[in-house]
C-alpha cells in the first residue's frame, strides 16, 4: 500500500508541478504584456508632450506673425504720411528739378510720392523724367499701389 500511496503522491506532485509551471508561464506572458503596454503608454505620453510643445510653438509663431503684421501696418501708415509730406514738397518745386530728384529715389518711393500728388502734377513730373525711368514707374504703378 505504501508504494501505491507513494505513486499517488507523486502523481499529485506532478499535477501540482505542471499546474505551477502553467501558472508560471501564464504569469511570465502577462508580465510581458504589461511591459508592452507600459512602453505604449510611455510612447503616447511622449507624443502628447511633443504635441503640447508643437501647440506652444504654433501659438508663439502666431503671436510673432501678429506682431509683425501690426508693426508692418504701423510702418505703412507712417510711410504713407511721409509720402504725403514729400508729395507736398515736390509739388512746390519746379517740375524739372522735382522730376530729376524723384528719379534718383527707389521706385517704390517714387510710386508712393506720386500716388499722393494731384494727378496733373504727377503726370507733369513723369513727363519730365527720363522716358525709360518713367515707363518703368508707370509699369509698376499698374501692378502695385503703396
Amino acid at each position: 500500500i505504501s508504494t501505491a500511496s507513494s505513486d499517488k503522491q507523486e502523481t499529485e506532485l506532478e499535477k501540482i508541478t505542471k499546474e505551477n509551471d502553467k501558472l508560471h508561464r501564464s504569469l511570465t506572458a502577462n508580465n510581458k504584456e504589461i511591459d508592452k503596454l507600459k512602453k505604449q503608454i510611455k510612447a503616447l505620453n511622449r507624443e502628447k508632450t511633443i504635441s503640447e510643445q508643437e501647440k506652444t510653438k504654433y501659438k508663439e509663431d502666431i503671436a510673432t506673425m501678429n506682431q509683425q503684421l501690426v508693426d508692418s501696418s504701423l510702418q505703412q501708415k507712417g510711410q504713407g504720411a511721409t509720402y504725403k509730406d514729400m508729395a507736398l514738397y515736390f509739388s512746390e518745386m519746379k517740375a524739372k528739378d522735382a522730376a530729376d530728384i524723384l528719379s534718383r529715389l527707389e521706385d517704390k518711393d517714387i510710386i508712393g510720392i506720386l500716388s499722393e500728388m494731384e494727378k496733373g502734377t504727377a503726370a507733369d513730373l513723369l513727363q519730365k523724367m527720363d522716358r525709360n525711368k518713367a515707363a518703368g514707374i508707370a509699369r509698376q504703378m499698374l501692378v502695385t499701389a503703396p
